[in-house]
């Protein structure tokens, strides 16, 4: 069915017609750039794709810093050890 819708659409803007109610642009915006050029290189969900895609690369960029963060935290009595209280007993 989202394959007819879409191919109907394609069809529509290559003839110049209008698809109501939406506008070209309109669809272009929510759906696929390919339908403002009226090509059939696009899918139907290229919008959608591109917005998880950037959710994706957010979402193991927070995770990542959060762990390197977390790791950083956990060494940091290691990492230092002039200060850490057993040594200092010993110097």
């Amino acid at each position: 069915m989202f394959l007819e819708v879409y191919a109907d659409i394609i069809e529509k803007a290559k003839e110049g017609k209008s698809i109501v109610p939406y506008s070209l642009s309109d669809l272009a915006n929510r759906l696929s750039p390919s339908i403002a050029t009226a090509t059939d290189d696009g899918t139907l969900f290229d919008i959608t794709i591109a917005q998880f895609r950037s959710l994706k690369e957010q979402s193991v960029t927070l995770i990542q810093s959060h762990l390197k963060k977390e790791i950083f935290e956990e060494l940091r009595q290691y990492t230092n050890l002039y200060y850490h209280p057993s040594i200092r007993t010993l110097i």
